[in-house]
């Protein structure tokens, strides 16, 4: 029993002190982090920080793994189940869970996010169960998220928050392998997959658009938006009788595209807004299967016009430049009616990042404050580091890791698919 839960940590702690790992050890260790990031009690909090603390030589590595992978999961059977989710702001949503045969507790598990088109129901959602279960072939978990009436999935926050909010959901669930979770989507789906790759690009392996693109879905700046889709890779396909979406735009899209160098493959078939042939469907997910998420890259860069979409991996825009001039943006519904305004900057932000050794180096538009996250992929925590901004050196030092900081970091973001042992903010001007 012990080989079982300690085989889910392989690769993310170090061999050694996994061989040297004990079940009491283990347990009190997935225990505390378990309740440190679901309790609400501060009190409760700080007991288990002392807690931890006090383990001696407690490896940061070892805890690392424990955010990353540790739960209490149970052997469910194979089948399809409908389950409630919350957003971020306590509202609840439907998703549907549908777990492959020969599913176990004992391993990591794959997970393909599929977002519905227009006015699909809870009910119509269901009659998709049985050919993802075929499709699946007991390689991964398939969520269907249901979409609010009228809210689609983006470009407003409540809509482009269902689908990570869903996976989070399913992670306290399942034993999710978080480096291999691809999202796919049809019409209004099929926006909804280009919206979280353009926001939320690092929770994916790979992207599956179906009879849709993301024009329209950022205004004016759509197009600077279009490098944060280097990320990782996406399989586009396009009916070229869509009546819906007529073909000459995502031929627009693809040609911008491939003139960008981006990571985009794009299918065009005679057919209409079913996008392809079944065979041709089935074609691309098999390539997704194959696909798995660049961790902790060193070299990068990301677009965002609001702070809420301003982190992307270890570097987080923590301020932006206050001389740039904002827009109110109302977002509405299908049925037109507001659902949320928001001020975003006419020119969005950008930063991007390289590492050299021990060295990292920024270059910034629109941002005077920024955040460096310390993950050992990306440099050696025990050692000097030095930051660059815009060619600048704005910080030089040691990082200060924490078991604190990194259990805080997971809490607050609800995000267990990367972990983080300290940060550092920094000047970006």
């Amino acid at each position: 029993a012990l080989l079982r839960r300690v085989a889910r940590y392989a690769g993310a702690a170090p061999a050694a002190t996994l061989a040297s790992l004990d079940a009491a050890l283990l347990t009190l260790l997935e225990d505390s982090v378990e309740a440190y990031l679901t309790t609400g009690s501060v009190d409760r909090r700080n007991a288990i920080h002392r807690s931890l603390q006090g383990i001696e030589n407690l490896s940061l590595d070892l805890l690392a793994a424990v955010v990353l992978h540790g739960g209490t999961f149970e052997d469910v059977p194979a089948g399809d189940t409908v389950e409630t989710y919350a957003l971020p702001g306590g509202e609840k949503r439907e998703v549907i869970v549908s777990v492959p045969r020969g599913y176990t507790p004992d391993r990591r598990w794959p997970v393909l996010i599929h977002l519905h088109g227009t006015n699909a129901s809870l009910d119509l959602c269901r009659q998709w169960c049985p050919y993802y279960q075929d499709l699946s072939r007991g390689r991964f978990l398939v969520l269907q998220p249901v979409s609010a009436r009228n809210s689609g999935w983006g470009p407003m926050k409540i809509g482009e928050q269902q689908a990570p909010a869903a996976l989070r959901h399913a992670r306290g669930r399942f034993p999710i392998d978080p480096d291999r979770v691809w999202i796919a989507g049809q019409s209004m789906g099929s926006h909804g997959t280009w919206h979280q790759a353009m926001r939320h690009g690092d929770l994916y392996a790979a992207f599956l658009p179906k009879s849709g693109t993301p024009y329209g879905a950022y205004g004016r700046n759509w197009k600077a938006y279009l490098d944060n889709l280097r990320l990782a890779p996406a399989w586009s396909i396009h009916g070229s009788k869509d009546p819906m979406f007529p073909i000459a735009t995502p031929r627009e899209f693809w040609a911008i595209c491939d003139d960008r160098g981006l990571n985009v493959k794009h299918f065009e078939y005679d057919v209409g807004h079913e996008g392809a042939p079944e065979t041709e469907i089935r074609k691309s997910f098999d390539w997704m299967v194959e696909q798995t998420r660049d961790v902790y890259p060193k070299s990068y860069s990301w677009t965002a016009d609001h702070l809420d979409f301003m982190r992307c991996w270890w570097i987080e825009g923590t301020r932006f430049d206050d001389t740039i001039p904002r827009d109110r943006v109302q977002f509405s519904d299908q049925e037109k009616k507001p659902v949320e305004t928001r001020m975003i900057l006419q020119t969005p932000a950008t930063f991007s990042v390289s590492v050299d050794g021990q060295e990292i180096r920024l270059k910034t538009t629109g941002l005077t404050k920024l955040r460096v996250l310390w993950s050992p992929h990306v440099v050696d925590l025990a050692k000097e580091v030095k930051i660059f901004v815009n060619g600048r050196q704005r910080w030089k030092g040691i990082p200060e890791r924490s078991i604190r900081q990194m259990l805080e970091e997971a809490r607050l973001t609800g995000r267990r698919d990367v972990v983080f042992y300290g940060s550092v903010e920094v000047d970006a001007k």
